[in-house]
């Protein structure tokens, strides 16, 4: 005997079209949430009064939504060419906006959101996150598409400089660690710059782990704004000779009664008090305070204000995707 269940379902699509929701049904093994357009309130999106007309002929699109059921979830909009009389008697003719979709890609914002955060915030391969959206939201997408998302929502976000501008305004930094990385897919190697709040201020790819690459990098971030009072690296001299270039001035101070060599060892036996600590601390003034450096930490920790500028730039830009 056939047993029929309800169940309670909201997103962010359903919230805003909740006046034009028209039932639910079950099509081959998919439910779909149907929505008809023509019932929403467009007069305040359109910025008229007037009567809208609408064509009677119609057509509708279906858009992948997560789903923690067993089955997908889909929307149904159904749609047609609206019109009106504006101020001067004259018709307008519109097609309905659809909020929280991409009618492009057939998938909710969420979807696309939730895919780009793996990869990007998490850093789950393209191929591992296809396979979880087919085993746990019962989605069919391929690497090519989620590459084509995350290059999209890229092309609208601040430029690196102008995200490394934000976070100094969200917190300024007063100490950065410097580290070369070679990723799988290129030869290149990335070198990334990261401060005492666990933030990814910058990355740069070069050919190589080089002093003079290494130089012009930090070099380029001095411009930009970051000053500090203390910089790492992991046992890399072509760093190191890097930030003395750089940041000489900030970070070298003369000790008096002393020599150069015993005032550098004072001051790695202030930032470093742990005999196996990781990493090696170039200089530092004298009012900088002690700290420790934790090698290879991941990048989506403590990413929060990271992540509140990206976040301001996709709603920004969540219009054109």
């Amino acid at each position: 005997m056939a047993v029929t269940g309800q169940m309670q379902f909201e997103s962010a699509v359903t919230e805003i079209y909740q006046d034009a929701f028209v039932g639910s049904a079950i099509e081959n093994g998919t439910t779909i949430i149907m929505f008809d357009l023509r019932k929403h309130d467009f007069h305040q999106e359109l910025g008229t009064q007037a009567k809208l007309c609408w064509r009677k002929e119609t057509y509708h699109v279906n858009v992948h939504e997560l789903s923690t059921f067993h089955n997908p979830i889909q929307y149904r909009f159904i749609l047609a060419q609206g019109s009106y009389l504006d101020g001067q008697n004259q018709r307008v003719y519109f097609t309905p906006a659809i909020k929280g979709i991409s009618t492009s890609q057939h998938m909710s914002h969420s979807v696309i959101r939730l895919a780009c955060y793996l990869a990007v915030v998490c850093g789950v391969s393209l191929r591992h996150i296809a396979l979880l959206f087919a085993a746990l939201f019962l989605i069919p997408i391929t690497k090519s598409s989620i590459k084509r998302w995350i290059d999209d929502i890229g092309s609208h976000l601040p430029t690196p400089e102008e995200m490394l501008r934000q976070l100094l305004v969200l917190a300024p930094a007063t100490e950065c660690h410097i580290d070369g990385y070679y990723p799988l897919g290129t030869d290149h190697c990335v070198m990334v710059v990261k401060d005492e709040h666990d933030r990814l201020l910058m990355t740069h790819e070069a050919a190589s782990e080089n002093g003079d690459d290494a130089k012009q990098f930090l070099q380029q971030l001095k411009d930009l704004g970051l000053q500090v009072t203390a910089a790492f690296s992991d046992y890399s001299q072509s760093f190191t000779e890097a930030i003395k270039a750089v940041y000489s001035k900030s970070l070298f101070s003369p000790t008096a009664g002393k020599s150069k060599q015993a005032g550098q060892k004072k001051m790695m036996r202030n930032f470093l008090p742990e005999p196996h600590s990781y990493g090696s601390c170039v200089g530092a003034s004298s009012r900088s305070q002690p700290i420790s450096l934790l090698r290879k930490s991941r990048p989506w920790q403590n990413s929060q204000e990271r992540m509140q500028v990206l976040c301001t730039a996709s709603e920004a830009s969540s219009d054109s995707w």
